[in-house]
């Protein structure tokens, strides 16, 4: 019995299903470009490194978001390409994912946003927390920009040190929300040749706002598969067991999966509101 019963359904068994009965032919048209565009992140984050101490931690945050957004953003537009061309059936090529970099700067815009929204909390609670900011500038100091998985350019910055652990809750659901609510942008920026990338925000706020709970709940099992693949990865590195590695080799399938499910889902919901004015 086949697992994906209607093309257009949003079961959550049958976005599952096809999101990975589509990795198919395109897992490495999305691990190529993912790791060349972190590979260009570190190393451009490890070159600005110097500047650290002349533009103080703050300072250094910002212009790291912003540098990192524009790095990652044509990586980004051109995997979720790949990952929606493939869920509609069109061909797909090895380095299909570095041909978008057209869709570089309103989707850095979008990532850069979004980055600066995951900020809030942490600067709310520091000026909450006058004893935590010089902890916090400290931490902040130390740490680096990375890109987060689905889409976007993460904060570096971490929660307040001090901060009550009801406040840190709430700062990580606003974090998770946020970036749930904003997983579609992209797909957005990528889809239409003139939307802008408050358009693309709007947009994707609207379809998160139709279906929440399926949308938590497909990163949610995605993520869960990645995080228990890479476990014995984990353990190989810290026990020096380097065979432990071949059972984190699923990782492969589960790692892309997440744009392809969010492909998925992202078409799934555009048809049905497609036919919903329609009707």
């Amino acid at each position: 019995m086949s697992i994906v019963k209607e093309e257009h359904s949003l079961s959550f068994r049958d976005i599952i299903g096809t999101s990975f009965i589509k990795l198919k032919g395109c897992k490495f048209a999305i691990i190529v470009p993912l790791l060349f565009g972190y590979g260009v992140l570190l190393s451009v984050m490890d070159l600005m490194e110097p500047l650290r101490p002349s533009l103080g931690p703050y300072l250094m945050e910002f212009l790291a978001i912003m540098v990192s957004a524009i790095l990652i953003a044509p990586f980004l537009a051109g995997i979720c390409k790949v990952a929606l061309n493939q869920t509609r059936g069109y061909p797909i090529k090895l380095f299909s994912g570095f041909y978008y970099f057209n869709k570089t700067i309103p989707l850095a815009i979008v990532l850069a946003i979004e980055s600066l929204l995951q900020m809030l909390p942490t600067l709310l609670m520091s000026l909450a927390s006058p004893s935590a900011a010089e902890a916090q500038a400290t931490a902040v100091d130390k740490a680096h920009v990375s890109a987060s998985l689905p889409l976007a350019v993460s904060s570096s910055s971490t929660l307040p040190i001090g901060a009550s652990a009801p406040l840190v809750i709430l700062a990580l659901l606003f974090m998770v929300i946020l970036s749930l609510a904003l997983s579609f942008a992209p797909f957005f920026i990528v889809e239409e040749n003139k939307i802008s990338p408050k358009q693309a925000i709007f947009g994707s706020l609207h379809f998160f706002k139709k279906h929440p709970f399926l949308t938590l709940g497909i990163h949610a099992t995605v993520y869960f598969l990645i995080f228990i693949t890479a476990i014995p990865m984990y353990c190989a590195a810290v026990y020096n067991k380097p065979i432990l590695i071949v059972f984190s080799l699923p990782i492969v399938w589960f790692f892309p999966m997440i744009y392809t499910a969010q492909a998925c889902l992202y078409e799934r919901i555009l048809h049905n509101t497609n036919k919903e004015h329609q009707e």
